[in-house]
């Protein structure tokens, strides 16, 4: 006997009505009320709710074990590796495909379906390919073995985000059955997609909705709106399946945005220069915020633009701007929740901007050490370092590189810790084929002058948590009420008012600044050229070393990809010291290298507890660990990393450093020989 489930797609994020399917209706939520309705149908042996791996979906979870409902978590964006994983583990042999927000689904039609499915030798089975019913009474039911095909085939993201398209849009691999009704109905809206929907659902089940063992059905509803056919008014005037029809939309604008892309990349990797750092629309967007005089009916427009912008560059649904790369974080951990007794794991190989953001948030910092040849932060040192007190990771994309994210997420899931990205050196890298800055909840960028994209000082947090982002975006603007996870500005209208209470909650200053705004806008227009210029440089600084095996550059795994803000080597010839490699390069005709910045807890403010205080809120156990001997392959490798500059904007430039590194290898090379001998 086949094993039939119902998975039910279920997730808090909707940009129409976040959080719908917890939304009250009558005694329950919309997602109970959807599992009651699916119950009736015989053939289904379970129903499991199927929800994402964001930390916005963990209160589905916390609601689905509180219900005593089965629940699945897996990819967001990809629902069919969701769906695939999901029947997988609870050894379906048939699909029955639910949506979370549709609280009228009819288990007369779904048994239909089903049984429709059983007599007939088909691979899929729905009332969708030809719509005749109302839009919210839609079902799919398909073959474990239909599901696998499509989740190995399917490569366009409509067909991962929308489970079934595959199947549908190849009929010649796959036996399909589409029912009607008697009436063509498909011109009703009875989905749960915009505060309109949710209306007409409420009127529905107060009239109908008496006993929650009494399920009433299509017919009822239909009687009902012949009574009262002002309801179908709430909310009509919206096209079905427009999450489908919006998800091929953005399809087609990637694609040409990314041919528009390859086309830039081509030309800069053909021309291997740019004419100088700031040369696209920065100066003509500076001069448009200066001509608004500094208007406050026009502050934060450009902020605005920028955010949008970054978000759909970065492929998060938020980002909120701000002075620069270390507010963010801090910013990131007050919204967060994190404080007083929390302890947040760091790396303590980068700028002490990363601890200092813990520190202000009156956390304790807690050091991991890093991997000897990524340079990254190590999985197994964060796994040793959690306490009960354990709150968060930030990891750092250290010179353009990702640690690696799929195992400290793994480690994040079981501990329930946050984990927030710190970018600051990467913009543009991927790890496994996704874009650093999508790994973590949370990531911050800093548009510092050193970075790959400046406005002077900025810094952007990214996320698809709404509610993190709600939160960032508050104390980030003084706490105001008016303000939300895409709005950066209040009114005039809302805020001349005696009776209006302004701030929800203590917050911080830390908007940016409009003309910052502008310039990280126009650098944002060509951070592909900055990139590709960066990863030209640091490819001809590879050339150079590649057969010095006293010279070991950071390694970067094929899974990944470094946007080298720097280039890392790490010299390990037991007889040149740092100082003595740097003044002979320097004397050959390069412009220096920087060192690695001493270790966050032997900088004196962590040995001489100059902490402005805030040493009273870390333990003794904790402040006693920061000294020698805590990060042991950090601490070797701090004092033997070259870091080359890669902002060299033109070959001539870029040149001269790798002919002055050319120089300094073949000195040193001589000077062995000659000692050997």
């Amino acid at each position: 006997m086949s094993n039939i489930i119902a998975i039910v797609q279920a997730r808090m994020s909707s940009s129409r009505l976040p959080g719908k399917i917890l939304l009250p209706l009558m005694d329950k939520t919309i997602l109970e009320q959807v599992i009651n309705r699916v119950r009736p149908v015989e053939q289904i042996s379970d129903i499991i709710v199927a929800t994402s791996d964001n930390g916005m979906d963990d209160i589905v979870e916390s609601f689905c074990l509180e219900k005593d409902i089965p629940c699945f978590r897996g990819s967001e964006e990809n629902v069919l590796e969701r769906f695939y994983f999901c029947a997988r583990e609870y050894e379906a042999d048939i699909i029955v495909r639910i949506t979370a927000d549709d609280p009228l689904k009819d288990s007369e039609v779904i048994a239909k379906a089903v049984s429709l499915f059983e007599v007939g030798d088909y691979d899929y089975v729905s009332n969708t390919l030809e719509p005749t019913y109302p839009e919210g009474l839609d079902v799919e039911v398909f073959s474990f073995k239909a599901l696998e095909a499509a989740y190995k085939k399917a490569e366009l993201s409509s067909e991962k985000e929308h489970v079934t398209p595959y199947l549908y849009k190849n009929p010649a691999g796959f036996r399909l059955c589409n029912f009607k009704n008697e009436t063509d109905l498909s011109k009703l809206r009875w989905t749960v997609d915009t505060p309109e929907d949710y209306l007409f659902v409420k009127q529905v089940y107060q009239t109908l909705y008496h006993k929650p063992e009494e399920i009433f059905l299509l017919r009822d509803i239909l009687d009902l709106l012949k009574q009262k056919p002002e309801l179908s008014a709430i909310n009509s005037g919206h096209k079905r399946n427009e999450g489908y029809l919006n998800s091929l939309r953005k399809e087609e604008e990637k694609k040409e945005e990314e041919e528009q892309k390859q086309e830039k990349a081509a030309k800069v990797l053909q021309e291997h220069s740019l004419r100088q750092r700031i040369y696209g629309n920065e100066l003509k967007y500076v001069n448009q915020v200066l001509s608004t005089q500094f208007r406050s009916s026009q502050g934060a427009v450009m902020m605005q633009r920028l955010e949008e912008a970054f978000a759909k560059k970065i492929g998060t649904k938020f980002a909120i701007a701000m002075m620069n790369g270390t507010c963010t974080l801090h910013a990131i951990l007050e919204a967060a929740g994190i404080g007083v007794s929390d302890e947040v794991i760091v790396p303590p190989l980068t700028m002490s901007s990363t601890t200092f953001a813990v520190l202000q948030a009156n956390a304790t910092p807690v050091f991991a050490d890093v991997d000897p040849n990524s340079f990254t932060i190590n999985p197994i040192s964060i796994l040793n370092r959690i306490t009960s007190r354990t709150k968060a990771i930030i990891t750092v994309s250290l010179y353009g590189l990702s640690p690696d994210m799929d195992v400290i997420m793994r480690i994040a899931s079981e501990y329930h810790l946050l984990v927030i990205e710190d970018n600051a050196e990467c913009l543009l890298g991927t790890y496994k084929g996704r874009m650093v800055g999508t790994l973590g909840h949370i990531a911050s960028y800093s548009f510092q002058s050193s970075k790959h994209i400046t406005s002077g000082e900025g810094g952007m947090v990214v996320t698809d948590s709404l509610p993190l982002a709600q939160a960032v975006r508050r104390v980030s603007s003084l706490g105001y009420a008016g303000v939300d996870a895409t709005k950066a500005k209040i009114t005039k209208k809302t805020i001349q008012d005696p009776d209006y209470a302004r701030h929800l909650t203590m917050g911080w200053n830390y908007r940016m600044p409009e003309l910052c705004a502008a310039v990280a806008l126009g650098q944002l227009e060509n951070v592909d050229a900055l990139v590709s210029r960066r990863v030209k440089v640091a490819q001809m600084y590879e050339e150079v070393i590649e057969d010095t095996d006293w010279l070991l550059p950071q390694f970067v795994g094929d899974d990944h990809k470094c946007s080298y803000w720097t280039y890392a080597v790490r010299l390990m010839h037991p007889f040149i010291t740092w100082k003595e490699f740097r003044d002979r390069y320097v004397a050959n005709g390069g412009d220096g290298f920087y060192a690695a910045w001493r270790l966050t807890y032997l900088e004196p403010m962590m040995t001489q507890r100059s902490l402005l205080k805030r040493d009273k809120f870390i333990s003794g156990k904790n402040l006693r660990r920061y000294k020698k001997g805590l990060c042991p392959i950090a601490e070797e490798l701090q004092g033997q990393l070259l870091q080359f500059k890669t902002n060299y904007w033109n070959d001539e430039d870029a040149k001269k450093q790798i002919q002055a590194l050319n120089k300094t290898i073949e000195f040193f090379s001589k000077r062995s020989t000659d000692q050997l001998q």
